[in-house]
């Protein structure tokens, strides 16, 4: 008996079931914790006017952007104001990703869209900006 089909128990059981293992191998409905939403990372570096690389981050989720970017192996991420040229280096990289339907051209249009907002971008909710989760503020609630 394989190790799969060892494990195919009762539909109570937290393995896998043979359902779910059918659903998966055919390409049926996705697991539980799918989001359709779409969260998509791009990443480059780039070189200040120093001469020195950093990394730029440029999140796509929510129907927002979030450019963040960091320095140095130790360093945190900060947000980061790009220019037009990581713009359209953003676009460029979202456009290598269709052909290869990583992303859909539905998706590419929104990031080119979405790509000619400026400033950093934000998305509410999804990182603790500051000190990290412990950061606090005294009198804020």
């Amino acid at each position: 008996m394989s190790r799969v089909s060892a494990r195919l128990v009762e539909d109570d059981s937290p393995y896998l079931n043979r359902s779910d293992l059918d659903s998966r191998l055919a390409g049926g409905p996705h697991p539980p914790s799918y989001s359709p939403a779409m969260s998509i990372e791009f990443g480059w570096w780039n070189k200040d006017e120093d001469g020195k690389k950093f990394q730029v981050s440029a999140v796509v989720h929510g129907g927002n952007i979030e450019w963040t970017k960091h320095q140095g192996h130790h360093s945190s991420w900060v947000p980061y104001t790009p220019d037009d040229d990581d713009r359209e280096r953003l676009v460029y990289e979202a456009e290598k990703r269709v052909p290869r339907r990583l992303i859909s051209t539905k998706q590419f249009e929104e990031i080119k869209r979405l790509s000619e907002n400026t400033g950093p971008g934000k998305i509410s909710g999804r990182r603790v900006t500051g000190n990290g989760p412990s950061f606090y503020v005294p009198g804020e609630k």
